[in-house]
């Protein structure tokens, strides 16, 4: 379970690991599952991890976006402590708003499966819509960031100089 916490640190939902179980028809089942919408919680205005980057984020005016819950734990205990993780594969208007508020650079460093790659092109055309700078942080092929930071932090240690910016 993780908790998702606004941008004060409130616990506001949780997120939940759906472990299989080896049965055919979970093969199309959700790998995470969140609470439910509510008043307090809207998957699409939640960055997680928000509440414990923002500062990190403002200081070096860049913010790193992952895909999942453990992309951003890895992240932070790789000492990427600017790091936010969306609440599935779409970021959105939303957290862009929140985002840009408090930096002038996004990095993102979304999985490197098909959906991954397709996370990474809607994110860079909605952002394109923003008066920021946008980089791709571009990992070993078939990594996440979780992975990645596991087998060798260094990937992440210097995201920043690691990403390519794109030519617009």
């Amino acid at each position: 379970m993780f908790p998702i916490a606004d941008s004060s640190g409130r616990i506001i939902a949780f997120g939940g690991r759906i472990f299989p179980t080896g049965k055919p028809d979970e093969e199309n089942e959700a790998k995470y599952i969140n609470s439910p919408e509510t008043p307090l919680y809207s998957k699409s205005r939640v960055l997680y991890g928000f509440h414990r980057s923002k500062n990190a984020i403002r200081e070096k005016n860049e913010c790193v976006v992952v895909e999942g819950y453990m992309d951003a734990i890895m992240s932070h205990q790789a000492g990427i402590t600017n790091a936010v993780a969306v609440s599935g594969t779409a970021l959105t208007s939303d957290q862009m708003r929140i985002l840009t508020r408090l930096a002038n650079s996004i990095i993102f460093a979304f999985d490197m499966d098909s959906a991954g790659q397709s996370a990474t092109k809607r994110s860079l055309n909605l952002s394109s819509e923003y008066n920021i700078s946008r980089k791709v942080l571009l990992l070993p092929s078939g990594k996440d960031p979780a992975d990645a930071v596991r087998e060798d932090k260094n990937i992440f240690i210097n995201v920043s100089s690691a990403s390519r910016g794109l030519l617009l």
